[in-house]
């Protein structure tokens, strides 16, 4: 395939060639009206009109994965019938480049860089996705130094597309070294990702791969052959890191870890004790989750199924909630004197008949319509911030997340728990749906109870804040709707997204540190405006 740099595929520009593979030419791309930096794979194959079908298929499965260590997809198409996929250009290289072939590395790095994959392979082994290509070169290194798991379903498309040409026959040559028996017999399952990743663990401790030769002699090692001991070539290494190894690389699938994360944890765990034996703190890896809420992936269901949120049926009327309203008492008279006849005129029944301080400042049209509107803005900003997060996931992202929650808090505190509610569950769902993200119905509960909660001081103040008690107040039940709303979140990812309680912990932290700090700074300041302008048109009336 001759070299296509300065062409155009869709919408980038291919500016050079930056790597190639056995099924794929990679170029650097730009996206002509973005100006993006995006890496484009250009595959080795000429497609039909069937086979077209079937790229376009697997490309829309693949094109799914949404995890913080897998490269994502975020365009595909075919031009004069050849495949092309565009995804994140991580700039580092790969961790082949990094740690070039016959390099030995320190167990706390490699324990640091396998949970990282596996914690990417399990969640793609949760779609019921298989990666099949799991090795160093596919192990790129992001902006931050994290791990990228790259090239999922490469070799898939290119296979089912019937692509079979010497070039394809001699990656898989060059890939045969941490192929599992049963994927070499054409049955790949799970457990044959676990397999590559304890060949590599493999390379990384012995500085050599366990198997070598031709071919042929490859194969029949693959099959049959135990790995040669490590301690032979590693003669510091622990029993329990050795015995980690060996279980992953068990001939027999069923002897194997039950889950690529479990061999992650045993490897982790065997590293801490060995430096608890060695009188050295142990070592604690931080392993980065799925951004199930900026954006978020799919459930651990088919790849194209979007979990839709529970309904739910216990929640009391919004009416039963409100106290029955104290009388004040009137603000004094003074007497009045001689000189006032006309105010002595006025009849006492007309005393009481006087606008009283704490009626609702809106009327119930006017909560729908701003409920309407908050629904309108926060689903948009919601839909842009995911939309931009999809191509940059700085901490400018993340951040903007926080400040578009001020939203819906806004909303709750000014117009009641009700409008809090329907603004953050529906304008998150919103959001979701536009972007065509998943969603997980224990990121939308939380981030409804935060709206709600944030919303119940409106039936004590009525609307009004023209106090500093009553913005304090406001504040208050906003910061504890963030707390509560990101607790239930993160807390329940310990066990619908397998989160470490560490991680989890972590997260809710930082997300909530962030959301209370723009509600402390933007709150007070929407709520005195709110109140300059609605006292303001009072009067005018």
């Amino acid at each position: 395939m001759p070299d296509i740099a300065g062409q155009q595929l869709g919408n980038y520009r291919l500016l050079r060639q930056i790597g190639h593979g056995g099924f794929a030419y990679i170029y650097l791309g730009e996206h002509i009206y973005l100006n993006t930096q995006a890496a484009i794979k250009v595959l080795k194959i000429q497609l039909g009109d069937d086979e077209s079908e079937q790229f376009l298929h697997e490309a829309r499965t693949v094109a799914h994965l949404m995890h913080p260590h897998i490269i994502r997809v975020l365009d595909f198409g075919l031009q004069e019938y050849t495949p092309f996929l565009v995804m994140d250009y991580a700039p580092n290289g790969t961790l082949r480049d990094r740690h070039p072939s016959g390099t030995r590395l320190p167990l706390g790095t490699i324990v640091s860089y396998v949970n990282q994959i596996a914690s990417a392979l399990q969640y793609a082994h949760d779609q019921h996705f298989i990666h099949r290509d799991v090795k160093p070169n596919n192990m790129l290194i992001g902006r931050q130094n994290e791990i990228l798991l790259s090239d999922f379903g490469t070799a898939l498309i290119a296979h089912s597309t019937q692509s079979q040409s010497t070039e394809d026959q001699q990656t898989v040559v060059g890939t045969i070294a941490y192929m599992a028996p049963e994927q070499i017999n054409g049955k790949p399952r799970p457990a044959s990702d676990q397999y590559a990743l304890g060949i590599v663990v493999y390379e990384w401790l012995a500085g050599q791969l366990p198997f070598r030769g031709s071919l042929p002699e490859m194969i029949a090692q693959q099959m049959s052959a135990p790995p040669p001991p490590l301690h032979e070539r590693f003669p510091d290494i622990s029993p329990e890191v050795e015995e980690a190894v060996n279980i992953a690389l068990a001939k027999d699938p069923t002897q194997r870890f039950d889950t690529v994360t479990a061999f992650a944890h045993a490897l982790e765990e065997a590293y801490q004790s060995e430096q608890k034996g060695n009188g050295k703190a142990a070592f604690t890896v931080p392993i980065q989750k799925p951004d199930v809420r900026k954006p978020n992936p799919l459930p651990p269901t088919q790849p194209a199924m979007v979990l839709t949120p529970p309904q739910s049926n216990g929640m009391r009327s919004l009416q039963q909630q409100v106290q029955q309203e104290r009388t004040e008492p009137q603000p004094r008279r003074s007497i009045p004197t001689t000189s006032q006849k006309r105010q002595t005129d006025i009849p006492q029944t007309e005393i009481p008949q006087a606008p009283r301080r704490r009626h609702a400042r809106v009327s119930h049209l006017g909560q729908f319509v701003a409920t309407i509107l908050g629904l309108v803005l926060y689903g948009g900003a919601y839909y842009f911030i995911t939309t931009l997060f999809q191509h940059d996931r700085s901490f400018a992202s993340y951040a903007l997340f926080s400040l578009a929650l001020v939203i819906p808090l806004f909303c709750g505190v000014a117009f009641g728990p009700f409008a809090g509610l329907v603004i953050a569950l529906g304008g998150f769902l919103i959001g979701h749906w536009l972007s065509g993200l998943g969603i997980y119905w224990n990121n939308v509960f939380g981030i409804g109870l935060t709206g709600f909660i944030a919303g119940l001081p409106m039936l004590r103040t009525r609307g009004h804040y023209g106090s500093f008690r009553s913005i304090l107040l406001a504040i208050t039940f906003a910061c504890l709707g963030i707390v509560i709303g990101e607790a239930v979140t993160d807390c329940s990812n310990t066990w619908i997204n397998n989160v470490g309680t560490t991680n989890a912990v972590l997260d809710f932290l930082t997300f909530s540190v962030a959301e209370v700090i723009c509600a402390l700074i933007l709150l007070p300041v929407l709520l005195m405006l709110y109140n300059f302008f609605t006292s303001r048109n009072k009067s005018a009336v």
